[in-house]
Formats: C-alpha cells, structure tokens, sequence
C-alpha cells in the first residue's frame, strides 16, 4: 500500500512535469475570465501551469552558507542544524487511508494535472469570438483590452484596481460569457477607472456570439492511460476503495 511520502512525491512531480507555460500578457499582466469552462488554452490551464511553476520555483530554491534564503533576505532564516525530517518527527500514513474528502481532494488535483498534459488546445487565432471587443483607456493610455467573450486584459499593475469593477460586472451582466459580459465590464471598469471605452471594429453582437461553434480541447485518452501516473492514480483509488469498506466492515461489527 502506497505510503503518504510516496504520494506526496507523486504529487510534487506530478506538479512540476513538463514545460511551465502560463499565457499572460505580454508585459507580465493577468486575465480576468468570463465564467466558462474553456477559453482559448482554457482558464484552468494557466492557473495549473502558473501553479506548477510556483511549485517548481519553491522546490529549486537555493541554500546559502547552510542556511536556507527565504523570499526577502532580511527575513527569518532557518538554521538547518536544527531541522530534523519529516519521518522522524510524524507517523507515515497511507494517502489511501485519508479522510475521504482530503483523498477525492488529492486524487482530483493529480488527475486534472495529468489529463492537462494530454489535452490539445484548437487554434482560436481566426475565431471572431475571440477577438477584441473594446480597451479602457486612462488619460490615452490603454489600460485593458476585453475580448468578445469577455475576458480583461491588463497590467499586473492594474489587477487591483480591476477587480472590484469585474465583481460588480459579473453580478449585473446578466450572461457568463460573451458581448454582454464584455461590455459591462467595460462599462464598470471605465467608471471605476475613469476612462473611456473604446468599441473595436471587431466586436461582435451577443447574437453574432452565440451563433459561432466554440471549439473545443480534446484529450488523448489512449496516450493518458498508457501513462505511468494512470496506473498509480488506478491503485490509489482501489486501495482508498479497500480502505473505506474496510471502515465499513469494522463500525458495523461494533455496532
């Protein structure tokens, strides 16, 4: 039976397999999504690849003269003299015997991450649905940029200052994806920031939206069950399985 380290290290490399690849903005800036499930690469796949880059970057971290160099060199370091490991201070515990709800936690992350590495993403380069609807525009300067669907693009800068503005637009939108989205957004962000929208000759209609076919990722399924990780995510869930009817089993037997 698979030990709790065993899984963690699965985890961890589970985390960190393949290429970081997280599509923001050109100049380090972030997206704000409309509430679906698949946008252009898909929103999920940024934040899976921009987490498995933080876990990466967390795990290649550096020690200098002995002691681990935290994010700010002014703050606490950690004498390693004094660091005793993990198996030496906790039990082991199989992560098939985790609380169920921990356990289908777990396995839920492994296995997006593993169909992720599997899933091909169509090219939405000539999809009129993903092309700009309109940019904010502060003192002549473009601060945003909302495509049709209605996702925001801006500056790392101006997330902040963006997010209030796309909570009150998502609320009274009225529609999770498409034109509307898009310009209510607009509307809430160039109220909040005190600029302008400017329509782009690109933007579409919430009816012209909805009569295009969306594309759609697909996974190889063949070449996903083939993989290493399927097998060990397969007896995981038969030995949790084992477990949980074992626990069955003993309550009843006490009671």
């Amino acid at each position: 039976m698979p030990k709790a380290a065993d899984a963690l290290d699965f985890l961890l490399a589970a985390a960190c397999f393949g290429d970081v690849v997280v599509r923001l903005h050109p100049h380090e800036g972030v997206h704000f999504n409309a509430k679906r499930l698949f946008e252009a690469q898909g929103h999920f796949a940024e934040y899976l690849r921009l987490f498995r880059h933080m876990v990466c970057m967390a795990l290649s971290r550096t020690f200098t003269n002995g002691e681990f160099l935290p994010m700010a060199e002014t703050a606490y370091r950690i004498n390693l003299s004094s660091v005793r490991a993990l198996q030496d201070v906790l039990k082991p515990v199989s992560l098939a015997e985790a609380p169920d709800d921990l356990f289908q936690q777990i396995m839920k992350a492994n296995q997006t991450m593993l169909e992720m590495d599997y899933t091909s993403f169509p090219d939405t380069s000539g999809n009129p649905t993903y092309a700009k609807y309109a940019s904010i525009v502060v003192n002549g300067k473009v601060v945003a940029q909302i495509d049709n669907h209605g996702w925001l693009e801006t500056s790392n800068a101006m997330a902040g200052a963006c997010t209030q503005a796309i909570n009150k637009a998502d609320a009274s939108a009225g529609v999770t994806s498409g034109p509307l989205l898009a310009q209510t957004r607009a509307e809430k962000l160039a109220e909040s920031l005190h600029g302008q929208i400017v329509k782009a000759s690109s933007a579409m209609t919430q009816s012209a939206f909805e009569s295009v076919p969306q594309p759609k990722a697909t996974v190889d399924t063949k070449a996903m069950i083939n993989d290493p990780r399927y097998a060990q995510l397969e007896q995981l869930q038969q030995a949790h399985a084992a477990f949980l009817a074992q626990q069955i089993a003993q309550n009843q037997a006490a009671g």
